[in-house]
Formats: structure tokens, C-alpha cells, sequence
């Protein structure tokens, strides 16, 4: 069984919660802290919650986004007032790696996914991963199941 690794890019009480959750239950979970990485170093992230308190004494904190190992998950629990600094602070994905949201608001999606495209390992892999796409795309094409989003701009454009 393969186990996924999880990054934490805003480790406030949204994004330490769910990191916290997620390390409880055996995740290999890595948290980017700013101002609490001393206090979280020496006492642990401490998480107030409903449900029960607890204290996690050993955590993978980092003050730099490049020290985090590659990983499956981003989780982005940041003010969406921070999303323009996303690409300087998500670690690096691994391939086929997905940026999970635990943001509020509109539009939230969209700023994400221009941050991601700003990224410098993107210019690395433009083209094998066009080849790539290319290749799936012709052969996707040619399949009666089209995506999602293919479907709404068809329709987009039949009205």
C-alpha cells in the first residue's frame, strides 16, 4: 500500500487541523510555519478543537517551501489574500500530484491554477508533458467519454 505525503502551506487553525488529522492517522504530513516554527519546534502543534484537544510532539516543520520533500498532496489552507505568493511557496509536487483548497471564496480555483503555471519546474516539463497530453488528447478524442469540462464547453458553444 502506497502512502501519500501531504504538505501544509498555511499551518493556521484550518490547515493545522486537518494536517494535525492527517498525521494522527498516520500520514507522513509536512507543515510550512512562519512565526510559530520556533514555539511548534520546541512544544509541538497543539490543536484546540470540539472534538478534544490534543498535541502532536514531533511534527516536520519547515520555514522554506524548497526544504519540503516532493509531495502527493498541497494543502492550502492560506487567507486568499496570500494565493499570489502560492507559486514561491507550494514545495514540489510529485507527478501527478494535486493542490487541495481549504480556502473560502470565489474564483479561488483560477488564482491556484495560474500560480501553478508560474511555477519554474512547469518550464522544465512543458514539453514532455505536452508530448504527453498531446498523446492523451488524440487518444481521448477518439473515446465516446469525453471530460467534464469538455461537455460545459461544447455546450458553451452550441447555445
Amino acid at each position: 500500500m502506497t502512502h501519500l505525503k501531504y504538505a501544509v502551506i498555511g499551518t493556521g487553525a484550518i490547515g493545522g487541523y486537518y494536517g494535525a488529522r492527517l498525521q494522527q492517522a498516520g500520514c507522513d504530513v509536512h507543515f510550512l510555519l512562519r512565526s510559530d516554527y520556533e514555539h511548534v519546534q520546541q512544544h509541538g502543534l497543539v490543536i484546540d478543537s470540539i472534538d478534544g484537544d490534543f498535541t502532536l510532539p514531533k511534527v516536520n516543520a519547515y520555514r522554506v517551501p524548497s526544504q519540503i520533500p516532493p509531495v502527493d498532496v498541497a494543502i492550502v489552507a492560506l487567507k486568499t489574500t496570500h494565493n499570489h505568493r502560492l507559486s514561491a511557496l507550494l514545495p514540489t509536487l510529485k507527478p501527478g500530484g494535486a493542490v487541495l483548497s481549504l480556502q473560502n471564496g470565489l474564483g479561488i480555483e483560477a488564482d491556484i491554477a495560474q500560480q501553478l503555471k508560474q511555477r519554474p519546474e512547469n518550464d522544465q516539463n512543458n514539453d514532455q508533458n505536452n508530448d504527453q497530453n498531446n498523446d492523451q488528447n488524440n487518444s481521448q478524442n477518439n473515446s465516446p467519454n469525453n471530460s467534464f469540462l469538455d461537455n460545459q464547453n461544447n455546450r458553451s458553444e452550441n447555445s
